[in-house]
């Protein structure tokens, strides 16, 4: 892809995939040459949809050769704004991931932009609309619940390529949430045309947890991250145990670099939840029918 004249890009750290081909990194125009990279941490992830006015692009790129390979449509970088954050979610084989671009105000939280990720065939399908219609359907058929438009996406994680599991709030402000669910998405691209519906959801079981019940997890934490790696690793294929085996070791290197405890924390809140929900995937797959 020809980037003449867009500049030093910076890339996102915590969106490599788990076997390393691919990265996400923004571009600002003039500011170089594009195959020269900075790398940005968790604190500094903010995004803002005014691509003319902030001279920002973001972009997939192949984080081996270090050769930018396509815009993602959708999403641009507005550098020390705290309006708006990425969150990535990759399959455990590198073959599918999520983008959302998530904001922090209008009714407390929303989703701005989430994409579907085909990253061999560099491929991006937006998938919010289809997200959303999904989740009312669900709300109205199951929870018995006539529930509004406005939902709120956070902690997304790829159980495989084509299942995306996400918490999902309705009219999410400071005391007044109508629900709170972990929904498992089916997505599926046909023609370019995206096609999600709820395989299942249940209620959040993290909603209830306050800061003190997090604190007193802080000392346990690391010897759950490897008790789960062990659990889930026979569970695996050769190739998903492999991504799995050097996705670990790049997380617990760059958590050692990030120095603001709450980041490592919530970062590794969040590593916890993405394995937690990995191998209750796996498990079920296995259970007798």
């Amino acid at each position: 892809m020809d980037l003449s004249g867009h500049g030093k890009f910076c890339r996102f750290l915590e969106t490599i995939s788990p076997d390393g081909a691919f990265i996400l990194a923004y571009g600002r125009r003039g500011a170089g040459s594009p195959n020269e990279f900075d790398d940005i941490s968790e604190t500094r992830k903010t995004f803002s949809r005014d691509q003319e006015e902030n001279g920002m692009t973001d972009y997939l790129v192949d984080a081996k050769k270090g050769h930018v390979l396509t815009r993602i449509p959708g999403f641009s970088y507005f550098l020390g704004q705290g309006r708006h954050h990425l969150e990535v979610a990759w399959s455990m084989d590198s073959r599918r991931a999520v983008a959302m671009d998530r904001g922090r105000w209008a009714n407390g939280h929303s989703a701005e932009a989430v994409v579907y990720i085909d990253p061999q065939s560099q491929e991006f399908t937006p998938i919010l609309k289809e997200m959303n219609e999904a989740v009312a359907r669900y709300a109205t058929g199951h929870l018995k619940a006539a529930v509004g438009k406005d939902y709120a996406y956070f902690d997304p994680v790829m159980l495989d390529d084509h299942t995306l599991s996400m918490e999902v709030c309705e009219g999410l402000v400071i005391g007044a949430v109508a629900f709170d669910y972990r929904i498992n998405f089916a997505v599926r691209v046909e023609n370019g045309q995206a096609m999600v519906r709820v395989k299942s959801g249940r209620p959040n079981p993290e909603q209830d947890l306050d800061v003190d019940s997090y604190n007193a997890f802080r000392e346990e934490d690391d010897a759950n991250l490897r008790w789960l790696c062990r659990r889930l690793r026979p569970k695996l294929d050769p190739r998903e145990r492999r991504c799995l085996a050097e996705a670990q070791a790049r997380w617990l290197r760059y958590r050692a670099t990030v120095e603001n405890y709450v980041n490592t924390d919530e970062m590794t809140r969040k590593r916890l939840l993405e394995l937690r929900l990995l191998l209750a995937e796996r498990k079920a797959r296995t259970k007798p029918e």
